[in-house]
């Protein structure tokens, strides 16, 4: 759906790269028809397919791959480059003449907010691209350094969160000061990719940020009416909202804040925990949260 919006809104085809694990024969031959920018390959089989749909096209196009490095997500992502998987992948694109292997990406995950993991998975990128030159005289020119920014004012749910929660108590606060700001990501990213491609040695790589949420996490808000207010077996009264983990999965491993739309400016004088309306006992959004007296038809954010 996003390659199809970008395409709809009229972005310019070499502004698009298109990412992911679940990529359909549609989606690549669309993708291919446009020309767009690039291609991040996320397993060995998208490679025939969208060779077969560059040759239907008579086109050349330029894709990447998706690496897991040493730090970050793996699982049903990307292609390893401990394992080798990742140099067999670019080796089997060199089989196909219609393509152009030019790029690296990874995607570490979501919520980050420690440098230093950034700049371990750079390192092993920019060794890799080291080694695609010496070994298969492949030339990237564009890293793909993903997302998962993390914003000040949210936090990933810890251990002892959890058992908080289970224990019917809050987890702990958010300090607000202690994500890296983009700043702090920008001047080390750029200064060890300099190291490995000084300035002076011209053809430096694009380099390539997905930052979502870092840049848009303050311009949004959700906002939940409250459809029933019940007694809770634990003594702390239940309130059931029109939304939960059928709108917002973060809610699930993250710490946001809730806040009052209705009556914003009482006192927080009660306790509640907050449910989705879901029929899952995991659709909850708070659990024993101070808070302003509430009643069904009062709206949350």
């Amino acid at each position: 759906f996003e390659l199809w919006l970008a395409i709809e809104l009229g972005v310019s085809a070499d502004r698009i790269v298109f990412n992911g694990p679940g990529k359909t024969r549609d989606a690549i031959e669309l993708a291919v028809h446009h020309g767009i920018g690039m291609i991040n390959i996320d397993g060995i089989s998208e490679i025939d397919e969208i060779a077969r749909a560059a040759r239907n096209e008579g086109r050349k196009q330029s894709v990447g791959i998706r690496i897991v490095t040493s730090v970050g997500w793996s699982a049903q992502f990307g292609l390893s480059v401990s394992s080798g998987s990742a140099l067999d992948a670019f080796r089997r694109i060199l089989g196909h003449d219609c393509l152009e292997p030019t790029g690296l990406h990874f995607h570490l995950g979501t919520g980050i907010r420690d440098v230093v993991i950034y700049l371990k998975a750079v390192r092993e990128m920019l060794e890799f691209a080291r080694t695609l030159q010496s070994e298969l005289g492949i030339h990237i020119t564009q890293l793909d350094l993903g997302g998962g920014f993390s914003v000040s004012t949210v936090r990933p749910l810890t251990q002892w969160d959890r058992r908080l929660i289970l224990s019917g108590r809050p987890p702990g606060p958010v300090d607000v000061a202690a994500a890296a700001r983009p700043e702090d990501y920008a001047r080390d990213i750029i200064d060890l990719v300099r190291s490995y491609y000084p300035v002076e040695a011209g053809a430096s790589p694009s380099i390539i940020f997905e930052p979502g949420r870092a840049i848009t996490s303050s311009s949004q808000s959700l906002v939940l009416r409250v459809l029933a207010v019940k007694d809770g077996a634990s003594g702390v009264p239940s309130v059931i909202l029109d939304g939960g983990r059928n709108i917002v999965m973060p809610t699930g491993y993250e710490l946001h804040e809730l806040l009052a739309v209705t009556g914003a400016s009482e006192p927080q004088d009660s306790c509640y925990s907050f449910y989705g309306p879901l029929c899952h006992p995991g659709d909850l959004h708070f659990q024993a949260k101070t808070f302003r007296t509430l009643q069904a038809g009062d709206l949350v954010a």
